[in-house]
């Protein structure tokens, strides 16, 4: 009887020691830029709106919608822009520039000036510091650019 306490005793110790000792996953690292947060650069219409919760009246290539980042942690992160366009607007070509890496995107027709979807614009390679985040008009197909609401940087 000592002799099946003394091994389950050992099994209970094992077992509790295995559970605090395992390593824990690490977590995602996700960054979310608001367009409520974003710094306006404008010589036109560019404003926040905020029953939209988006940057919008987005219609010259000199606005441009900046953001302080702050990285954390160092490596490539994936970056989607959350945009709206309205079906008579899109095609305009857009950048996305953090430090000295710019990748663009070219603006999708949503649907409405009120259905937002996520657009890829590429991979950037981040050291731990912090950066300045531009988005820019490239080239103006039509009137606007669209509605940007958030830029979403995600640790790969």
């Amino acid at each position: 009887m000592k002799l099946k306490l003394y091994f389950a005793m050992i099994i209970c110790v094992f077992l509790v020691f295995s559970c605090v000792s395992s390593p824990q996953p690490a977590k995602d690292v996700v960054i979310k830029l608001l367009a409520v947060d974003a710094q306006l650069e404008t010589d036109m219409d560019l404003v926040y709106e905020e029953s939209a919760e988006c940057v919008g009246w987005w219609s010259s290539p000199n606005d441009i919608i900046t953001w302080d980042l702050n990285i954390e942690v160092a490596g490539n992160y994936q970056v989607q822009v959350v945009v709206s366009c309205d079906p008579q607007f899109p095609g305009s070509t857009v950048g996305v520039t953090i430090g000295d890496q710019k990748k663009t995107f070219i603006m999708p027709d949503t649907g409405a000036w009120s259905s937002y979807s996520y657009v890829e614009v590429g991979t950037y390679a981040l050291e731990a510091k912090s950066y300045k985040l531009a988005v820019q008009g490239v080239t103006l197909i039509n009137r606007f650019y669209g509605n940007l609401q958030r830029v979403v940087l995600t640790k790969i």
